[in-house]
């Protein structure tokens, strides 16, 4: 498993943990972050949907319909998304390996959150250059669905071309060996954020626990 981008610690919450430990069983605890891990799922769900309504530059200015990819709709955050990518997978965020104190929030299928922290370099995997869109036709496509979609593309210098059904010839993709996209912390949530949101489950799981108990 790859190493957690974020890690946040919530102070204060071992020592009500301790202090309740008579009453609170191993299980109880794994639950509390558990429920840590619900609220900020869904608190980060929501942060990254207001993010996207301001981060769709490029697909304005060619006049293309946004992607998607970074839009967490409500049904999105129990792990299912609205927008599957190409290969067929859905974006997703869930808290995963509760334990008595810690839980991981896995964002999984969203391409770019990692740009949350740092540069996102992009090279070529197999290909000898990578195609970037710039024609509304291409945006968030990649030349084999383009073609799929009937058009046919070729080659002029840098630049991939395509007609179709002997229309027009226009501009889809620009060759490049390279892309460096600049950080944007604002993708996700700031760790102060995040720890409140913690702190929050506590408080209200401990009432919770104690109401029920009838204390």
């Amino acid at each position: 498993m790859a190493e957690p981008l974020l890690s946040v610690k919530v102070e204060g919450v071992e020592q009500v943990k301790q202090a309740l430990s008579a009453a609170f069983t191993p299980d109880a605890r794994r639950r509390m972050t558990l429920e840590i891990g619900y609220n900020v799922q869904e608190r980060t769900a929501d942060h990254i949907a207001q993010a996207s309504v301001t981060r769709h530059r490029t697909a304005d200015r060619l006049g293309a319909p946004h992607s998607g990819f970074l839009e967490f709709a409500p049904g999105r955050v129990r792990s299912e998304g609205r927008f599957p990518h190409e290969d067929g997978k859905r974006g997703f965020i869930e808290p995963r390996d509760a334990t008595e104190s810690s839980v991981d929030i896995v964002i999984g299928n969203t391409p770019g959150l990692s740009r949350a922290f740092h540069d996102l370099v992009i090279t070529p995997k197999k290909a000898k250059a990578l195609t970037i869109p710039i024609n509304a036709v291409s945006y968030a496509k990649s030349v084999r669905k383009v073609e799929a979609e009937g058009y046919s593309i070729h080659r002029q210098g840098r630049v991939l071309m395509g007609g179709k059904g002997g229309g027009d010839t226009i501009p889809l993709y620009v060759l490049c060996g390279r892309v460096t996209v600049p950080q944007d912390r604002g993708l996700l949530p700031m760790e102060q954020e995040i720890a409140d949101w913690a702190a929050e489950s506590v408080e209200a799981f401990i009432a919770m626990e104690m109401e029920n108990a009838g204390l």
